[in-house]
């Protein structure tokens, strides 16, 4: 697309100088309209190549593809469109972003579901008193077990990683691997069955 677009855009450009010349424009004073016209559209589409050429390095090395869950810029969601300027993340709450290519290949991405669907949660509850931790561990458990989108085979664990004068913090942590039906209606449930 972007090279029949260039393709038509130099057609135009060559007829248009063929009637110029044709009127009687000398050629000196077109070459050098030419030429500033060329140094112009040159710093104007410069972003854009930048883009095309950014958008076939992520094709081609595959770094992401529709439907990966990612974080671009501080914006995580869901790749739901790829362009060769841009893509397009559908975050938690539906506002769709759109990205220019160069920002991609210059800054950090990273896309949670690259290798696998594999996702890790967690979250933090607070336990009053850290005499009942030990049957507290073994309740969170077994509520993470129950759970149907909670994978049995990954690690899930409730862990101490606070502690305060009348009460300790603890971090809940499991795996899923149906990212698109959302996490924070999970670990609502999850929190709301745990109930400490």
């Amino acid at each position: 697309l972007f090279f029949l677009r260039l393709f038509s855009v130099s057609t135009i450009v060559i007829a248009l100088v063929g009637v110029l010349v044709d009127s009687g424009i000398e050629a000196a004073t077109l070459a050098a309209f030419v030429g500033a016209l060329g140094i112009g559209l040159g710093f104007g589409l410069q972003e854009v190549v930048i883009n095309f050429v950014s958008g076939l390095s992520i094709l081609f090395e595959k770094a992401m593809k529709v439907g990966d869950f990612v974080t671009v810029n501080n914006i995580t969601g869901r790749v739901t469109h790829l362009t060769s300027r841009a893509i397009v993340i559908r975050d938690a709450l539906g506002t769709e972003s759109i990205i220019p290519n160069s920002s991609i290949t210059k800054g950090i991405l990273q896309n949670h579901t690259l290798s696998n669907s594999d996702f890790r949660i967690s979250f933090a509850l607070v336990l009053s008193d850290i005499q009942d931790y030990a049957k507290a561990r073994e309740f969170i458990i077994e509520e993470l077990s129950n759970h149907s989108r909670v994978l049995k085979d990954k690690a899930m664990d409730a862990m101490i990683v606070s502690l305060f004068d009348n009460s300790v913090q603890i971090e809940v942590s499991f795996w899923i691997n149906d990212l698109e039906n959302g996490q924070r209606l999970l670990t609502s449930e999850l929190m709301h069955s745990i109930g400490l």
